[in-house]
């Protein structure tokens, strides 16, 4: 039976269970997970079972938090995304040429 919008409506669930995605991570051993709220991006890295704020990422050394946020934070406030996309591909393209 396929349900609609109005029949999950009349019928709530009586409970529900939040099981954070970070905790779920930490359990499976995924090396590294980023969690962006509130508009802030955040990195964190397993070690010795427990996730650990980091600046950078293992798998992207180039890219900073810091740095995704000032281009998530422009994002936010641009109306050309396209622009921004190629801005940040130049930007990843400088960075590289520098390693």
């Amino acid at each position: 039976m396929v349900e609609t919008t109005q029949t999950i409506n009349r019928f709530p669930p009586e409970k529900v269970l939040h099981y954070p995605f970070v905790v779920l991570h930490q359990t499976m051993g995924v090396p590294e997970t980023w969690c962006y709220r509130r508009q802030v991006l955040t990195i964190f890295q397993l070690s010795d079972g427990k996730y650990i704020e980091q600046e950078s990422s293992r798998i992207f050394p180039l890219i900073s938090s810091q740095t995704l946020n000032q281009f998530l934070e422009r994002g936010q406030q641009s109306k050309n995304h396209n622009f921004l996309i190629q801005e940040f591909r130049t930007w990843l393209r400088q960075r590289n040429s520098l390693q």
